[in-house]
């Protein structure tokens, strides 16, 4: 081993010895030993007062005491009873309240849907909305600008138009404007324009049409610029006889809808 070897490996060993020394003196450590002694006194002290405490307590007994104490141990308080029964009778009567509230409350509402803007892209509305009053929540949002469309729907679009099953058949919730079903036209000239919430849907082009599935796979074979023959039923007015009616319109390519419900096939998400 060379010289200067050894001279830098003593060196290095003196550095750190002193940087050593240098950094106990200007940070000593802590007088760890005095803080447990300390500790120890106190905690000791304090065992002793409560060693003293229950000591003290048992001299200034006396057997008198003894024999209340065990006696209002056994002997129950008639109050505790008396509680119970009225806690019981509280409990009642809230029942009874709640069941009285909830006659009075009567049915369910039935559901109810509004709509606001159009889907006519002429307007100054961008966008159609469909409101229902479950939950006041927000069922459909369609864009009215022909450059958005659906990507994956590229068949003939009716309208959203929030259909309930029915013993009688499908029957319709909303009718958004400037949908193809708000601009049907009907065979008969002394009817309105138009499908109507309250119609119940028979048929679609002659195929027969009573629930949703039959609804969606009919759609589903349906191509954009298909005229197409929609037959319903309509309630008469002031209780009135049904009539049925039959509306001819002209279905459009589906637009991009921002919210809509999922399809009654569609799949289960495994992606959560």
């Amino acid at each position: 081993m060379e010289k200067r070897h050894v001279l830098f490996i003593t060196t290095s060993m003196l550095l750190l010895i002193g940087y050593q020394i240098i950094l106990q003196r200007l940070n000593p450590p802590p007088p760890v030993e005095q803080e447990v002694v300390e500790r120890r006194e106190d905690e000791e002290d304090l065992a002793a007062d409560n060693n003293n405490l229950p000591a003290d307590e048992d001299e200034t007994a006396t057997p008198q005491d003894a024999d209340s104490a065990a006696g209002s141990e056994a002997t129950p308080d008639p109050k505790d009873g008396d509680s119970a029964v009225a806690e019981v009778a509280a409990n009642d009567a809230a029942t009874d309240d709640a069941a009285t509230s909830d006659a009075e409350r009567g049915p369910p509402s039935p559901l109810a849907w509004t709509t606001l803007g159009t889907l006519d892209p002429q307007a100054n509305a961008k966008m159609l909305v469909w409101l229902c009053s479950r939950g006041a929540s927000i069922e459909c949002i369609a864009l009215n600008d022909s450059n958005y469309s659906d990507l994956d729907d590229h068949h003939g679009y009716l309208g959203y138009l929030a259909v309930q099953q029915e013993a009688v058949g499908l029957r319709i919730g909303a009718v958004g404007p400037g949908t193809p079903a708000a601009v049907a036209a009907p065979q008969d000239e002394t009817v309105a324009v138009g499908l109507q919430a309250g119609d119940v849907l028979q048929g679609l082009d002659g195929v027969t049409v009573r629930t949703r599935q039959e609804f969606d796979a009919w759609m589903a074979t349906t191509q954009p610029g298909q005229n197409v023959a929609v037959e319903v039923r309509r309630p008469g007015e002031d209780g009135g006889e049904e009539r049925t009616l039959t509306f001819t319109t002209t279905l459009i390519r589906r637009p991009l809808e921002v919210i809509r419900p999922e399809p009654l096939d569609a799949p289960s998400r495994t992606d959560y």
